[in-house]
Parts: structure tokens; C-alpha cells; sequence
């Protein structure tokens, strides 16, 4: 059987084998969990057990794609705020993801004041140097 037979075959009497396994791993422990991509791979070794490794592997990218590419919230912009500090030599990481430009500004904007007005760093400035650091210029 052809990776195209077997593709077409899986996409008519398993329409929703991706969607299904997306599903399973979101209710698994993060050490239970595997990739998509290992589910569809360990599911096609167990029901096409004589199509190749090769192919196998060509046949589970396919049906990732299909997915991705009819799916509606797949293929949507994501607008990611990420702030990154370096606090007495140990470096911080955030990455918020946002749905919107205007909801990545704002949330931003919050990142921003949180900093400034919450942080014991900036506690004893000068509301001189307070004013100066509120005009920083934030690019996107």
C-alpha cells in the first residue's frame, strides 16, 4: 500500500485521530505526556505494521498538517509579550502569549507598571529617575 492510499484511508475512517490524540494528551501528567507527532507514530506501528519506518513517518506528518492547516485556531496569529531581567546575576524569563495586539499592549502596559511601582528594585529612586524610566520607549 502507497503513503497516499494509507493517508487517504486513515483520513476516512479516522477522521479525528489527531484531534483525539490532542485530546488524551491534555489530560496526561506532563510525564505521561508525548508529543503528537509520537502518538500518531506509535499508533500507525501498531495498526500499519508492515508500511516502513520511512513511511510511517511521512503518513503521521501528513495527517499533522491536514490538521493544522483545516483547523481554525491553528493557523491565528499569537502575539507573545516576553520580558527578560537580569536581577543580581540570575536571569528571568516571562513569556505571555496574547491573542491581540491590543491585548499584548496592555498587557504589557501591566508588565511595565508592575515593574516599576511593585519591584523593591526601584523602591528608593527619585521621582525624577521614576518619571524618566516611565518614558522608556517599548518596541514591537
Amino acid at each position: 500500500m502507497e503513503v497516499k492510499e494509507i493517508y487517504e484511508k486513515i483520513q476516512r475512517e479516522h477522521p479525528n485521530l489527531v484531534e483525539r490524540f490532542l485530546d488524551k494528551s491534555s489530560r496526561e501528567s506532563e510525564q505521561e505526556q508525548q508529543t503528537i507527532y509520537g502518538d500518531l507514530s506509535d499508533w500507525l506501528r501498531d495498526y500499519y505494521t508492515l508500511i516502513p519506518l520511512a513511511d510511517r513517518d511521512v503518513v503521521a506528518r501528513l495527517l499533522i498538517g491536514d490538521y493544522v492547516i483545516r483547523h481554525p485556531y491553528c493557523l491565528q496569529r499569537v502575539y507573545m509579550v516576553i520580558q527578560e531581567s537580569i536581577v543580581y546575576g540570575e536571569i528571568l524569563f516571562n513569556a505571555v502569549p496574547c491573542t491581540s495586539m491590543e491585548t499584548a499592549k496592555a498587557v504589557l502596559a501591566q508588565e511595565k507598571e508592575t515593574i516599576l511601582n511593585e519591584s523593591h528594585h526601584f523602591s528608593n529612586l527619585t521621582e525624577d529617575i521614576r518619571i524618566e524610566t516611565k518614558n522608556i520607549v517599548i518596541t514591537m
